[in-house]
């Protein structure tokens, strides 16, 4: 049975994590990493303060072979990133034993990062597990649940901040027709950047829906 784990990995345990150290504020998404030979392509999103700062020090790493960007919004930018892994790299670990890394999400500069992963079996976790050690990498577990299934409780993956922003957007009428409050207004509230207050009412939102509709989204393949 599939067994999937929650961890926090210190940002020097990945390519991504060191080559985001220095990039200025930004909050960072990866999804969906797929590895090719000794390098890993990710799709990335990415909330940047200063864009132009960003690609600069990502692009100038020396744990990035190549940094492309693909798609854009007002607040969003979608990179593919190519990576060079080292052999004792987190990912590298995790394929090791025939994991798969579904999600990771942090932000520019921090020392960990969230990570979530799955496994075949329990065996294959228990392998990784011991990889770690082995390999002197630090991580921290959070969370090892079956299936695919988080469980039943959405909103206990939010952050303290995605919380506090997506219970002011439904307390001030954000998602109501016609809106009764706006994004602008929520910022205020939580005394942060507009962009900033998007951003966790946006991954707020797409984290509730997602855990809510995991069945429904499995079933149509998203």
């Amino acid at each position: 049975m599939a067994v999937t784990l929650e961890l926090d990995a210190p940002a020097e345990s990945f390519p991504l994590g060191r080559a985001t150290a220095n990039a200025g504020p930004a909050s960072v998404e990866a999804e969906r990493v797929v590895p090719l030979d000794r390098t890993v392509s990710p799709y990335i999103r990415v909330v940047a303060d200063d864009r132009a700062q960003f690609e600069g020090a990502v692009r100038s790493h020396r744990s990035v072979k190549a940094l492309e960007l693909v798609g854009d919004d007002d607040d969003e930018a979608i990179y593919l990133a190519e990576w060079v892994e080292a052999e004792d790299d987190l990912s590298a670990l995790i394929r090791e034993v025939g994991g798969a890394v579904l999600t990771i999400r942090g932000k520019a500069g921090a020392n960990h990062w969230f990570w979530r992963v799955r496994f075949a079996e329990h065996a294959a976790l228990s392998r990784f597990r011991e990889t770690c050690d082995a390999c002197c990498v630090d991580v921290g577990v959070r969370r090892i649940f079956g299936g695919i299934r988080p469980g039943p409780n959405p909103v206990r993956d939010l952050s303290d901040g995605q919380r506090k922003a997506l219970t002011i957007a439904l307390r001030e009428g954000y998602f109501e027709v016609p809106r009764r409050t706006t994004l602008s207004d929520i910022a205020n509230e939580l005394e942060i950047s507009q962009q900033a207050a998007s951003e966790l009412v946006r991954r707020a939102a797409n984290t509730v829906l997602s855990r809510a509709l995991v069945s429904e989204l499995d079933e149509y393949g998203v």
